[in-house]
């Protein structure tokens, strides 16, 4: 059995030891931390022959009826539809590691990064883990709002700074979630997704959409190095 946080990478193997179709296998290990991060499970059987078979992902609140899916698939479907037609751009979705080797500059005792993250040599772009990133999914993103905003700098005495915030409508899948990197390859602009996230639930189980404030980084920014996949990943397909 394998875990992941959003069902969008990350994967774990859960039991060391292969389950018996006359045993079952208990994840003591289960959290859910906040609503973007909703474990989500796949299995995968070993048949007798050694043929490994590996089963559809499957989250935790994914309990609807078959007329309910119907239902949530159309809504799906026409987001995807409206996105498509001429309201959407096509964006990198860069989701944040959540499992991996701790990065050389992470103080895992203050949860704060330790030495200049801007350094060349720094595999984890300012990030937890090394890597920083897990590989990005080719995604739907419509800007519903675009303006800078004057933000006062306490910390670094620099008084007023401009900071470009965008608000912004995601597909359902992957997951958004803060921190998240959102690249627009043609401009190389890439954004941060700040805290306020807020999701379109269908029956307060399934997010149908993503409305977040995301803010454009500045080209110093250590972000800007993690790397674009040489060839564009293929769309995310229609729900």
């Amino acid at each position: 059995m394998f875990r992941s946080p959003d069902g969008a990478g990350d994967w774990s193997l859960m039991n060391e030891v292969p389950i018996t179709a006359d045993d079952f296998y208990v994840d003591y290990k289960f959290t859910i931390t906040n609503r973007h991060m909703v474990p989500h499970y796949r299995l995968l059987l070993i048949d007798s022959e050694g043929v490994e078979h590996d089963s559809p992902i499957r989250g935790i609140l994914d309990e609807l009826s078959r007329s309910e899916y119907g239902v949530l698939s159309k809504i799906m479907k026409m987001e995807y539809l409206r996105m498509g037609r001429g309201n959407g751009i096509q964006v990198l979705h860069y989701k944040v590691k959540t499992r991996g080797a701790l990065s050389g500059l992470y103080d895992p005792e203050t949860g704060a990064q330790i030495g200049d993250t801007s350094c060349e040599s720094e595999p984890s772009f300012g990030q937890k883990f090394e890597g920083g990133y897990r590989r990005p999914y080719l995604t739907w993103c419509e800007f519903k709002d675009v303006g800078p905003t004057l933000v006062l700098d306490k910390e670094k005495g620099l008084g007023a700074v401009d900071q470009h915030h965008v608000t912004a409508r995601f597909m359902a899948f992957p997951r958004l979630a803060p921190g998240d990197l959102i690249v627009h390859p043609p401009t190389d602009n890439r954004y941060a997704v700040g805290v306020e996230v807020k999701p379109y639930m269908f029956k307060g189980l399934m997010p149908v959409a993503w409305d977040a404030k995301i803010q454009l980084l500045q080209r110093n920014d250590p972000r800007y190095r993690v790397p674009l996949p040489d060839r564009l990943p293929p769309l995310i397909a229609k729900p």
